[in-house]
């Protein structure tokens, strides 16, 4: 079920021993779930997951997600050519698969790659115009005070609260006294498995 903004914040401030918002006024605890939102949604959303077609062009292996189109893609996720979906392979790999991948041309489209957050590969190149589908996170809407719920998947909602606890709880306690928190942050990220001690 999803949660109102302004719930959010009172859940938050709850755990933060601060109801009335003395150390932290809503509006602060409001911008820090904004910032961990987009976090969040970058590392592990897929609830804003949309699609989008590219026009690639002959003999070119990088592209920009401006090529996209679209002014909020945070994260790619997939590409397809035609009823095939290719396969994904970290960028820093490209050269074991082929030590002129840049260069390389071929008859259809089988690996692609991301490099940070702006670029994209998609490996051989091919000899002439085509098409793809990019299926990409976007980035959440700005959350407003009384306006909507975050947009992220409800099973990630704890862990979006556990991170904005943290960040404010920074700056009043040591940062050595929010382990439990911090293990449960950990498992929610995949840094960390289940059931080790720290995590409630």
């Amino acid at each position: 079920m999803a949660t109102a903004t302004a719930d959010l914040i009172s859940n938050v401030s709850r755990r933060l021993r601060d109801p009335s918002n003395v150390r932290h006024t809503a509006a602060e605890v409001l911008s820090v779930l904004n910032h961990c939102q987009r976090v969040l949604n970058f590392a592990k959303g897929s609830k804003l997951a949309t699609n989008s077609a590219v026009v690639t062009a002959a003999n070119r292996t990088l592209y920009e997600n401006t090529d996209i189109h679209a002014t909020d893609v945070q994260r790619i996720v997939a590409i397809r050519q035609e009823d095939r979906d290719l396969i994904f392979v970290p960028w820093k790999s490209l050269i074991h698969n082929d030590h002129r991948w840049l260069r390389r041309t071929g008859d259809r489209f089988e690996l692609f790659s991301t490099i940070g957050r702006d670029l994209f590969v998609l490996y051989p190149a091919l000899g002439y115009a085509s098409t793809v589908e990019v299926t990409y996170v976007k980035a959440p809407a700005t959350m407003v005070s009384g306006g909507q719920a975050p947009e992220v998947e409800d099973n990630l909602m704890p862990l979006l609260v556990d991170m904005a606890e943290v960040i404010l709880s920074v700056k009043n306690k040591p940062f050595n006294t929010l382990p439990a928190i911090l293990a449960r942050i950990m498992v929610g990220f995949d840094m960390k498995e289940k059931g080790l001690h720290g995590e409630s």
